[in-house]
């Protein structure tokens, strides 16, 4: 007997089963499908936070909202004793530091209604929870179904920022482990694990309201003024903290919120003094940068009474000194116009206690071309002069800003 031939209308046993097992494969994957896309979750949200916050600041923000979505097991779209009417919510804020104290209370759709003994808002650093069960019959929850986005609100949040907290983002999420929505018996509830509720967290930023641009300079002997450009947030006040060394602080004088200056008296004077604010809220909150400045001397510095050389017409200019501690001199350096026309370079030395000229002003550039800024230094030998030259450039081009930087090592008489 001949080998059996099967036609395109009789498949072969094994293609059958083959074909069988890849249906039922089917069968299982779109059921899973569409039971997954049958299967709505509930949603809780922390939405309509502050975009920011001063510290200190104390108010009462609304948090948590519920959505309660058609088809899933708790709903006003459920039969009685299948409603959410029971409250299980555990918010989480980083960083902790920022709020001295922050609670959960009811709000919303919450607010008129009696809960059922046993609610509690129980509070951690870097946590606030709400429990609350309240009864069907007296108390329902008026939910709208498939509300838009974020819900109904239903907790409410009341806080106090830290005075001095850390300043940026602040997250706000809520806890997965603890967070559940549930009929008033308890008998039904939706949670994250069985897939019956999303959560959605938010966040704010902190900012700071630390007085900027702290900017201290000496006016006499024995003051010193500051400014600062004010916050214009929710302080009360500043105080002017002072210091010797930078580290320990004084308090020198507090002025209202809006003074953007401040001037200390009674300073020691040629003193250098480290100033800062600390914004009032009343407590203390923000605290500037540090700004110092040195006092001037109690008698007046030294004058050169005898003009440098050259005319009345001569452009004498960008004085700069060194002091020689080996003979007990000064090097001066300058840039003049002898001729009118062209700026050079000098270099005289002078009497450490009269100021008198110790020989001929030097001509150290020499030069065709102007030389200005002028910068000397003294290296425990002989001195250094150095300063910017113009460039030279050829017949009808541009001049330019180009400038080339020169120096002269001169002895110790200068020469």
């Amino acid at each position: 007997m001949g080998p059996t031939r099967w036609r395109r209308s009789n498949p072969p046993p094994g293609l059958l089963r083959r074909r069988a097992a890849e249906s039922v494969a089917w069968a299982l994957v779109t059921g899973l499908a569409v039971a997954t896309a049958a299967h709505a979750a509930d949603e809780i949200r922390l939405s309509s936070l502050p975009a920011t916050l001063a510290p200190g600041a104390t108010g009462t923000m609304q948090i948590v909202y519920v959505r309660d979505t058609s088809g899933t097991p708790l709903g006003v779209d459920q039969a009685a004793g299948a409603k959410i009417q029971s409250f299980s919510i555990k918010i989480a804020y980083s960083p902790a530091s920022a709020f001295s104290s922050l609670s959960l209370s009811r709000a919303g759709l919450l607010a008129a209604l009696t809960p059922k003994a046993g609610e509690s808002n129980p509070t951690t650093a870097g946590t606030a929870s709400y429990l609350g069960s309240f009864a069907e019959s007296s108390n329902p929850v008026p939910f709208n179904l498939d509300a838009p986005a974020p819900g109904n609100l239903v907790l409410q949040a009341t806080y106090t920022v830290a005075p001095a907290p850390p300043t940026g983002t602040v997250t706000f999420t809520l806890d997965a482990a603890v967070t559940l929505l549930a009929n008033e018996a308890g008998t039904i509830d939706e949670t994250v694990a069985d897939g019956g509720i999303t959560l959605t967290g938010g966040s704010l930023v902190i900012l700071s309201n630390a007085a900027t641009n702290l900017y201290a300079q000496a006016v006499s002997a024995s003051a010193i003024e500051l400014r600062w450009i004010d916050p214009g947030m929710n302080e009360t006040g500043f105080r002017v903290e002072r210091s010797l060394d930078g580290t320990s602080w004084s308090t020198a004088s507090t002025v209202g919120p809006n003074d953007t200056t401040y001037t200390d008296t009674g300073r020691s004077a040629a003193t250098l003094y480290y100033y800062r604010l600390v914004t009032l809220v009343p407590g203390d909150a923000g605290i500037s940068k540090v700004a110092a400045a040195t006092t001037f001397p109690s008698t007046a510095a030294k004058v050169c009474a005898q003009k440098l050389p050259g005319s009345d017409a001569t452009w004498a200019r960008y004085p700069a000194a060194a002091w020689n501690s080996v003979d007990g001199e000064w090097g001066v350096a300058w840039d003049a116009r002898e001729d009118g026309v062209q700026d050079d370079i000098y270099f005289q030395r002078r009497n450490s206690t009269t100021l008198a000229p110790l020989g001929p002003p030097i001509n150290v550039s020499q030069n065709e071309t102007t030389s200005i800024f002028p910068t000397v230094a003294w290296n425990g030998s002989g001195y250094l002069v150095a300063w910017y030259e113009h460039q030279r450039r050829e017949p009808g081009t541009l001049a330019g800003a180009g400038l080339l930087a020169r120096f002269a090592l001169l002895g110790p008489d200068g020469t």
